[in-house]
Formats: C-alpha cells, structure tokens, sequence
C-alpha cells in the first residue's frame, strides 16, 4: 500500500505537475519510504508522518489515478477552505479496459460476469449513492483507493486506525463523530470527476476474500461509531446515514439470506403459491433495475467513458445479477457476520489480478538533463 503526500498548497494542488521521469532522474519532491510490514493502516500512517503538504491523497498500490484526478479532488477544499475535512474519488473497475504506460486509455467491461457486475456495482455505489450522501454532508466513507485529507486533522485524530480491517471507512466515520458536534457544517464530500481505476477481484474466491472482510470491517466501525446513531448532534450522517448503513448493509444480508431459505425450503415442499413468488421477483428485479439504469445513465450524461456495447453488456448482466451475485455476496456477508459474532477475524487472503489489457507505450521518455 502506498501513502502519497501532495506537496503543493491547497491552491496549487494539481497545478504543479511533476515532470515525467527517465531511469536515474532524482526529483527532490518525491521521498520513497521502505519500511517493515505492518499493516495498510500503518503504511499509510508512516506517509502521513512525513508529508509536509496541507492535504494528503492516500491511494492503493494498484489504483490508477486519471491525470486531472488530485485537481478534481482538490476542489471542494477551494470551495470551503474552513469546512472541508475530506474529500473521496470516484472509483471505477478497471477489469476489461486498456491500460497503456499507468494510465486508462479505453475504458472497458470484463467479458466475465464477475468483473462486470462488480462494473455496475461500482457505477450504482458510486454515481447513484454517494453523489447523494455527500449533497447531504453524510457520506460515511472514503474509499480507501484514492481519498484526499486534511493532513493536521489526520494527525489530530491519530492517524488510522489499526483495530479495524475497514480503517478508510473508521476514519471517515471519526471526523463526523469527533467533529460534527462541535463543527456542525464540518464537511465530508464526494468528488465524481475524480477518477481512479482499480483492478477489482476476477474470480469468485477473490471476490470472497474481498467482501467477507469488506462486511467485517463495516460491523468493527459500526460497533465502534455506534454512538452516532440516529442523533441529530451528528446531522445527516447520524440521523440518516447510520441507520441506513445498519438497515441495509449489516442486517440486509440477514434478511437476504432468511429469505433465500424460506424459497428453498417452500420450493422443497411444494409449498410456493408461484404467482406470489413470480411478482415478487418482477419487483426486485425492476427495483434493481431502476437503480442500475439511473446509474448507467449519470455515467453516460456526465462521463460518456463506456461504448454503446458495454453498455449494453452492463444492462445485460444487471438483469443476470439477482440470480447469482446477489445471493453469493448475501452468503459472504451472513458468514462475515458470524466471524464477528464469535470473535475470529478473516484474514486479507489473496485476490488473483490481471484482467486489465496491459501495454507499454509506444515510446519511452527521454531522462531529463540534470
């Protein structure tokens, strides 16, 4: 995992591009830390130890930043210089696309349904929820792959945390905790124009390990955050944003899974009044649907970054998903809730890579003279 310290100030973020380097060119704004493993959350507590700049951007090792993407991200500091705390990119699937020199040339959509759901996923999560969580001021989290800070808040909050797998979420869920009842218009913001690509799990034990231990950390920062609530101290992240993050995301698989099996063992026992379970099928299935359409369609007024056919690809296999995908996350997620509940915690695992077009550029840029 790598933490990256942007140098300039809040003013000339993004503005004062480094040059691009040839092999053996030292550029003396930019420090390489190597230090022993302890954990994402201390690889990146180590970067912020030795940044100097006013913000900080953390990324993952394998996110691709587009190149106006810190510039994009900068902006709601500009706007509220005061009020601004944090601010989280969008994150797209980079699974199917070309990747030319680091950078994301054709965006495009895997042909296994792994990788593309986990597109739309990301297009639904993304362009249709967080837009609206952060015009709210109660977006709870930071994606990890690429989030921008105020680096004194980081220090004066310590840092992430190390007793949670979901620190980006934690530290999301500390600055409206510890800061909204005395900052009541502190402010934690959605930048959709600030892109980073990320290679996402394209197999299904990949995607298992991912997920099992994505639902472990969202219960650790629940319990640990659960003082927020409902109470309006913490506006709309805990009147509303909490409840819905319990509701829909750490009961919802509970549910998913009751439910499952009361259609299995109906069906046993020719038991299914099947009209009943027909339309209720068509119902969720439309439902998903409109969310996945609303999102298609932001993505395609606003960014326009996908071809008509993997569009159609990504219509194709929304309509696929409440048949396989939907069911095989609401197992992971019922077995993440019952490592907690039991005191184990799953471990990082492994997620097989490499779905990505990978080619190098055509030309390689000459070292600059010293």
């Amino acid at each position: 995992m790598v933490a990256v310290a942007a140098g300039a100030r809040v003013r000339d973020a993004g503005k004062d591009r480094l040059p691009e380097l040839g092999a053996g060119v030292a550029e003396p704004r930019l420090r390489v830390v190597h230090k022993d493993n302890g954990g994402r959350s201390d690889a990146i507590n180590a970067g912020i130890s030795i940044a100097r700049g006013e913000l900080v951007v953390v990324v993952d090792a394998d996110s691709l930043l587009e190149p106006a993407a810190i510039t994009h991200a900068v902006v709601p500091f500009e706007v509220h210089p005061d009020l601004c705390m944090a601010v989280g990119g969008g994150i797209r699937v980079a699974n199917g696309s070309r990747i030319v020199g680091g950078q994301v040339v054709a965006p495009g959509v895997s042909m296994r349904g792994v990788g593309a759901t986990q597109v739309l996923e990301y297009l639904r999560g993304f362009y249709a929820t967080r837009i609206a969580w952060s015009e709210m001021n109660g977006l709870l989290i930071i994606s990890g792959a690429f989030g921008v800070f105020r680096r004194d808040l980081l220090v004066a909050l310590g840092g992430f945390s190390k007793a949670t797998l979901g620190e980006d979420m934690e530290m999301t869920m500390r600055i409206h905790h510890l800061l909204r009842p005395q900052m009541k218009d502190a402010r934690v913001e959605f930048a959709p124009a600030a892109v980073c690509w990320t290679e996402a799990p394209g197999t299904l034990g990949g995607l298992r390990n991912q997920r099992v231990r994505w639902h472990a950390g969202l219960l650790d920062n629940l319990r640990m955050h659960w003082r927020m609530f409902g109470r309006p101290r913490f506006g709309a992240a805990g009147v509303f944003a909490m409840p819905y993050m319990v509701l829909f995301e750490a009961v919802e698989p509970l549910v998913e899974a009751l439910g499952f099996a009361i259609v299995i063992t109906l069906l046993l026992y020719d038991a299914v009044n099947w009209t009943y379970l027909v339309a209720f099928f068509l119902i969720a299935l439309l439902s998903g649907e409109v969310l996945s359409a609303t999102a298609l369609l932001i993505e395609e007024i606003g960014f326009r970054r996908y071809r008509a056919f993997d569009l159609f690809r990504l219509t194709a296999w929304g309509l696929a998903e409440a048949l396989w995908f939907r069911p095989v996350l609401a197992w992971w997620r019922l077995k993440a809730t019952v490592l907690a509940l039991v005191g184990r915690r799953p471990g990082w695992g492994t997620i097989p890579r490499g779905e990505g077009i990978l080619e190098q550029p055509a030309h390689v840029v000459a070292p600059l003279s010293r």
